[in-house]
């Protein structure tokens, strides 16, 4: 039986080109290949990542990545910027594919060297990643996917009332959080205020 070679140091990666049996990791929160994902929050002392995640080989080129994290990021408060806890505990159940087997089982539509490719989408599909052409699953990439989607896109610490920021006490239903008050048209949008749409 060949044997499993996992890739660890700034990345967590699995060689399972010659994998017969599950390979579990278990994740203690200080591994170097960790400070990728820690480097997205504002800090990450006494709040490491920890869990566990096997890996399972299923049909040829099919491998499941099932498992548990936990994590505790500090996440800027979207007023103030004041770190907050933000509390992770997610279930992880995705699959990995070999692009070149499954890509050769689709109907190829179009001329000689157009790799444009036509199948309907099935809900599997959504949790699905590509095995590197190396042969190897990134572990490190399925575990900051799992984190970042966990997390709010708005995220405001409030006082006892519930109604404005803790600490720049402003009302947390005001529509503007950030505003550059030197220039307006700094904005990535302000262009769009001139903009003329077409009546229905």
């Amino acid at each position: 039986m060949g044997s499993v070679v996992m890739s660890i140091g700034v990345t967590m990666k699995v060689l399972v080109k010659d994998m017969r049996e599950p390979k579990v990791i278990n994740i203690q929160g200080t591994e170097p290949w960790l400070n990728e994902i820690y480097a997205s929050f504002l800090g990450s002392e006494g709040f490491g990542l920890k869990g566990q995640v096997t890996v399972t080989p299923e049909d040829y080129g099919l491998y499941t990545v099932e498992g548990k994290i936990e994590y505790v990021p500090l996440v800027g408060c979207s007023r103030c910027d004041r770190e907050i806890p933000w509390p992770i505990n997610r279930a992880i159940s995705v699959r990995f594919i070999d692009r070149v087997a499954a890509e050769s089982s689709f109907e190829i539509e179009g001329e000689v060297g157009d790799e444009m490719i036509e199948r309907d989408l099935v809900s599997e599909d959504l949790d699905t990643y590509y095995l590197e052409p190396s042969g190897e699953l990134d572990v490190e990439m399925v575990i900051n996917d799992i984190v970042q989607t966990a997390l709010p896109t708005r995220l405001i610490l409030t006082d006892k009332n519930g109604k404005s920021c803790l600490v720049c006490h402003e009302n947390i239903d005001t529509p503007i959080v950030y505003k550059d008050s030197a220039d307006a048209d700094m904005n990535p949008f302000a262009a769009l205020k001139n903009l003329k749409l077409p009546d229905a």
